[in-house]
């Protein structure tokens, strides 16, 4: 991503538009609390992780990888599932889907995937671009908020995250009168979830019920995620939770160690697939 394109975007801020295959770039419009009409960044400090056709964007002062999860029935353990990488965005494929369409979005049909976002340092995520749609595209965030580095994803449940560190940002379904809720495919494009935390793992997935989200919404959702925008802490004040490098919440860089078995749980479990877009 070159520095053009990252200054025309403001943090939260992306563009509704049908060629989401492409690269976006900021038009007029206003979403919650972001005004894209300006055309232009403020705050340099802020930025775009973009995930067409990869897993991890490096081109950011601030690293971003990516790896896919999912349980294996409803209150069961989370195992690693395999991570497709689109013109769409990333979507999951878990043990129990054949990876035929739309089951190789992130969804919520039998299995609740969700995809696992690791920065090289604690950031405020508050916004995802969604470039492919089935359905519906409801959908839950978390992010860690306990002291030092999160324990392995593997064997954990989605409602026992909670109970481990883990915070429950929001759900797709709540915010703005139901912002996360548009339908098919051609509503794809910006989601908001404005949040004041700052932390190194972020995980985002389909509306997931087993951590609250509304029960009537779930179980048709498929989604892509295209990229993610957020700032580090150089925009926060001074002692801000997750920002003093030390062990406070989600706070400090990744240790090399805990990204492994974060992102992979075992080497080969979990890998990333090329498939053409649909």
């Amino acid at each position: 991503m070159n520095n053009n394109f990252k200054k025309t975007l403001l943090a939260g801020c992306f563009v509704f538009g049908a060629a989401l295959s492409t690269s976006a770039m900021a038009t007029g419009g206003s979403y919650g609390s972001h005004d894209c009409g300006d055309g232009g960044a403020s705050n340099p400090n802020c930025y775009t992780w973009n995930f067409k056709y990869s897993g991890s964007d490096t081109s950011e002062a601030v690293d971003a990888s990516a790896t896919a999860w999912s349980n294996t029935g409803s209150g069961s353990g989370l195992q690693s599932a395999y991570l497709g990488t689109y013109s769409g965005g990333l979507g999951v494929t878990n043990m129990g889907e054949s990876g035929s369409s739309p089951n190789h979005s992130t969804d919520n049909a039998g299995y609740t995937d969700s995809i696992l976002f690791t920065f090289s340092e604690a950031v405020n995520v508050d916004s995802m671009q969604v470039g492919y749609v089935d359905t519906d595209s409801d959908y839950t965030v978390m992010a860690y908020t306990g002291s030092g580095t999160p324990d392995v994803l593997t064997g954990q449940t989605y409602a026992g995250l909670l109970g481990n560190g883990w915070s429950l940002v929001g759900t797709g379904s709540s915010y703005h009168g139901g912002a996360g809720h548009y339908g098919g495919g051609s509503s794809a494009g910006n989601r908001d979830f404005s949040n004041d935390i700052f932390s190194s793992y972020w995980l985002i997935g389909a509306l997931n019920t087993m951590v609250g989200g509304s029960t009537n919404k779930a179980g048709n959702d498929y989604f892509k995620l295209l990229a993610l925008a957020g700032c580090d802490c150089t925009t926060a004040p001074p002692g801000t939770p997750g920002c003093d490098g030390g062990g406070t919440p989600g706070g400090g860089v990744p240790e090399p160690g805990t990204l492994f078995l974060l992102g992979a749980g075992l080497l080969g479990l979990t890998r990333m697939v090329r498939r053409p877009a649909r």
